[in-house]
């Protein structure tokens, strides 16, 4: 019985840890936005820290592309760590939408949190030209 106590009270240690650890590294999103494909959904996360997640989900599988962003005026200049989606490296912002130019095809995103004048403008990481 004390073997099973002391098992048990293992688990629930660990799995406690495990939930801090999950919460430590979530990061703040300053803006947020996606629209539905024909077979799956487009995501755009960008943090706090200006690092971004683009993803691309389909029926099986996601395809996620990471990078850091840098905003100038209305544009945001997208710097991928790996591969570059067709969607491209350049989007201008809009007050409801993110429309990526100079890419294979063009991509519109609907915003559904925008927190970049609050939060960017304050830590002075938007360069104007």
């Amino acid at each position: 019985m004390k073997i099973f106590l002391s098992i048990l009270t293992f688990l629930f240690f660990m799995v406690s840890c495990n939930s801090e650890i999950k919460e430590l590294g979530k990061k703040e999103i300053i803006l947020k936005a996606h629209r539905e494909a024909p077979l799956g959904w487009v995501y755009l996360e960008i943090y706090k820290d200006t690092t971004f997640k683009f993803t691309l989900t389909g029926l099986r599988n996601a395809t996620h592309f990471p990078g850091k962003a840098s905003i100038i005026n209305d544009t945001i200049y997208f710097e991928y760590t790996d591969s570059i989606p067709r969607a491209g490296k350049i989007a201008v912002v809009t007050e409801n939408n993110i429309s990526y130019i100079a890419g294979k095809y063009p991509e519109n995103l609907g915003i559904f949190l925008n927190k970049l004048d609050d939060t960017i403008k304050k830590q002075n990481l938007i360069k104007e030209k």
